[in-house]
């Protein structure tokens, strides 16, 4: 007779996802991703594919990779810092709580910074698989946790620590389509005038996104 596998809270202990290792693997494939390419380009296809099979062909992290798996990789390490993924895989060990990558992927694919804590110890508290917390997600932030406010008008942040995100996720973005239309030759297109205007802007643009990650 097959031996039946541990169960917490109704589910498998291994749906539960992978161990800690693999986490941070998985962090640390998104974060190197991103910092080789801060954004990809409209032409840029080709490349993110390529990253993607070479992921799969070496089989960084045991993971059958493909672009959506780099993709989600990329926005896991853009919105969790080192810092946090070690304070949340300690919580996680400290409740007894095998969270796996795609758990905390899940997680982080809420826009907003005190959503995502909410949702996070609803996570620690019932010992959730992913697709409880995909449940979770949907009832907590609606569609809040899929788009960040796409067809819709902007609803400002709320709290103190949603505008500083809020703030720090504008400021990189515009400095990652800067590098993008760089890489494509069209900012040297422009006038004198307005590419001097883009650099002010954008070093701006650098210095609050520093000012900001290292807010407390």
């Amino acid at each position: 007779m097959e031996r039946r596998r541990p169960r917490v809270n109704g589910q498998s202990q291994a749906r539960l996802g992978p161990n800690a290792p693999q986490v941070r693997q998985f962090w640390q494939i998104g974060a190197e991703s991103f910092r080789k390419n801060p954004a990809y380009s409209p032409n840029d296809n080709g490349v993110k594919h390529q990253e993607a099979d070479a992921l799969r062909q070496r089989g960084a992290a045991e993971l059958r990779w493909c672009y959506e798996t780099l993709r989600v990789a990329r926005i896991f390490a853009q919105r969790c810092s080192r810092k946090e993924l070690e304070r949340l895989l300690e919580e996680a060990k400290n409740a007894d709580y095998q969270v796996g990558y795609s758990v905390l992927t899940t997680v982080f694919q809420v826009p907003t910074k005190v959503m995502r804590e909410r949702l996070w110890r609803r996570c620690l508290d019932g010992k959730l698989s992913k697709a409880q917390v995909k449940a979770a997600k949907r009832s907590l932030c609606g569609n809040q946790a899929n788009s960040e406010n796409v067809g819709r008008t902007p609803v400002p942040p709320r709290t103190r620590d949603d505008a500083l995100e809020w703030l720090r996720q504008e400021a990189n973005r515009f400095r990652r389509m800067c590098l993008a239309m760089s890489n494509e030759a069209v900012l040297s297109r422009l006038p004198r005038a307005q590419r001097n205007a883009i650099d002010q802007v954008r070093g701006a643009m650098a210095k609050l996104a520093r000012k900001l990650s290292s807010s407390g």
